[in-house]
């Protein structure tokens, strides 16, 4: 079913933009991760890649070959480009913790445009005959194999977790196009946007599919929105051409064309708001989108720059779960946040992000949403906001009263299953007021203490694990609760390396810390030499873990817990009824 887009309750775009590239040749085409932007450059008289860092500015380059690499991704630390070094393209990864980089695609065919997400890279590939195909190559094992091998042509695949989507024609050069889903842990296919149209260039992030699309005798693409978990594909209606869509949580970027000179604007995908951010009078496209931030290509400057766009959404009245705090001072009346902030927990191993914010200074407020996460760790100003038992699936909302110094960093950790996330709001109160109080609320004050709802509830604590949405376990971030050994993240056995996450029980559980293989084979920064494909490098975490996150018990603390575990075995229901009550009360505090 295909719906035009149509406001609701409007979202209101706020943010600011700014240029991170200064050379005056051109600088294009940028792939973003979190505080890393990678680019294509020309400053050395061919194309090469280079990356800045967005919290400390530094400014690096990764290829040095005097032939051409672009065609390029990023994902947790890792960026892929495609190098055109030996006449026919190869795929390379660069750890950007480690500066080594390593082929991840050679030798017979040319291997193009890859895509990244945590250890699975997935690109086209012609080997095997004049036909190009969709491969992956999974950087914990080295291990390659085709995803398609039909005989229709594919192109342009992305990647999240483990849902595939590409491009095929049954005739390369045709207009007859389809976007296709692979789910990598089924090997099923399916055709998600089909019929006599062309549609084209898809982008995915977790359960929403965005391409562009034109009718079969057209001439102007548009952008589509599919939603997976409910089968509804919106499209946004707009005069002339759109292409290059991303989308990335809530919001979708893409490129128009039908201003001139060419914007990047975004659509808020829950309100259908539109909103064009970028200046008049110069061009602007070629955009990428991460979180609450876009990278973007502008000649602002007179040349091709890479250029910065930080953005929040609010959505007056938006229908949250979590209600916004109300002031003191005027019971009823809501506060509008001065910032917000989303984190999304990601395949590959847990690691802290971090992001700041300008304020007033003075006291304020913490509204926290949690979208299905079990477990997380988060500190504000360097105190701790959550810890590990403060979560799992069943609690919504949570509140926290905190200190505003104008400048403030929000850390944050997530765990358990990809897919899960956490929202964050920051309000400012009046200084005469007093802040609301703490405030944790799991969403459900149905519980009672009978031996029927105990045992639900520990159905519903296995079933943690496999939420769409990021969870959590109890004790200290950065450890797998023992207790729930070989649930893990249900990823396939792409990234062995990953912790396995804390169980979401009410029971006290331990965590230890995993590892993933440390060390990947290559050469030094810059370099791009051909290599086999070899375990990729966990790449460091960009910040240390908020306070209280630190790793796990020692042994002491390993064999007091078994003791405990080896007692709940054999514990009765009724008998574990009371413990989860107390849990359940404790998480509730002020929420009653």
């Amino acid at each position: 079913m295909v719906v035009a887009a149509s406001a609701q309750a409007q979202a209101i775009f706020s943010g600011t933009s700014r240029p991170v590239t200064f050379d005056p040749a051109a600088q294009f085409d940028p792939s973003l991760d979190v505080d890393t932007v990678v680019f294509t450059d020309l400053r050395n008289g061919n194309a090469d890649i280079y990356f800045v860092d967005l919290v400390t500015g530094a400014e690096v380059q990764v290829t040095t070959d005097l032939t051409d690499q672009y065609l390029h991704d990023v994902d947790r630390g890792v960026l892929v480009y495609t190098d055109i070094g030996r006449g026919l393209p190869d795929i390379f990864a660069y750890d950007i913790a480690t500066g080594q980089s390593m082929l991840v695609a050679g030798g017979e065919g040319a291997q193009v445009k890859p895509a990244i997400d945590g250890n699975l890279v997935v690109y086209e590939n012609t080997a095997g005959g004049a036909v190009t195909d969709i491969w992956l190559t999974d950087l914990a094992t080295g291990t390659q194999r085709a995803v398609t091998t039909t005989p229709e042509a594919e192109f342009n695949p992305a990647v999240s977790g483990q849902l595939v989507v590409f491009e095929r024609r049954p005739d390369p050069i045709a207009p007859d196009a389809d976007i296709v889903l692979h789910d990598l842990a089924t090997g099923t296919e399916t055709v998600v946007a089909g019929g006599p149209d062309e549609q084209r260039n898809p982008d995915i992030s977790g359960s929403i599919v965005v391409y562009e699309a034109r009718p079969a005798a057209g001439t102007d693409f548009d952008i589509y929105v599919l939603d997976l978990s409910t089968g509804t594909t919106t499209q946004i209606p707009l005069p002339g051409r759109q292409f290059g869509a991303h989308v990335s949580g809530d919001v979708v970027a893409f490129d128009d064309l039908g201003t001139n000179p060419t914007d990047v604007l975004l659509y808020h995908i829950p309100t259908g708001t539109l909103y064009r951010f970028t200046p008049p009078g110069s061009n602007e496209n070629l955009n990428d989108i991460d979180g609450n931030r876009v990278a973007y290509t502008s000649d602002a400057s007179g040349n091709q720059d890479i250029w910065i766009y930080d953005f929040v959404v609010d959505v007056p009245g938006g229908g949250r779960q979590c209600d916004d705090p109300v002031d003191a001072c005027a019971p009823g009346a809501s506060l509008q946040p001065v910032a917000s902030a989303s984190f999304e927990r990601r395949r590959g191993r847990p690691r802290t992000e971090s992001q700041t914010f300008t304020t007033t200074p003075g006291q304020g407020y913490l509204a926290i949403r949690n979208n299905g996460c079990a477990s997380a760790c988060a500190s504000f100003n360097g105190e701790r906001i959550l810890s590990p038992d403060d979560l799992d699936p069943d609690v919504t909302c949570l509140s926290r009263p905190v200190t505003l110094t104008g400048s403030d960093t929000l850390q944050v950790r997530l765990r358990s299953k990809p897919g899960c996330s956490i929202d964050f709001e920051l309000f400012e109160l009046d200084p005469a007021c007093t802040p609301p109080p703490r405030c944790d609320d799991d969403g459900d004050d149905s519980d009672d203490d009978s031996d029927s709802d105990s045992d639900s509830d520990s159905d519903s604590d296995s079933e943690a694990h496999s939420h769409h949405r990021h969870g959590h376990g109890h004790g200290h971030c950065g450890a797998a609760d023992p207790g729930d050994a070989g649930a893990g993240d249900d990823d396939g056995g792409v990234d062995p390396g990953r912790e396995d996450e804390g169980s979401a029980d009410d029971s006290v559980a331990g965590e230890q810390e995993g590892t993933g293989d440390e060390g990947a084979p290559g050469d030094a920064a810059g370099a791009a030499q051909p290599q086999a494909p070899a375990p990729a490098v966990d790449s460091a975490e960009p910040s240390p873990p908020p306070q209280g996150c630190e790793a796990g018990p020692g042994a002491a603390g390993w064999l007091a817990l078994l003791l405990v575990l080896a007692s709940l075995l054999v514990a009765s229901p009724r008998q574990l009824a009371p413990m989860r009550q107390r849990a359940r009360d404790r998480r509730r505090r002020d929420c009653r």
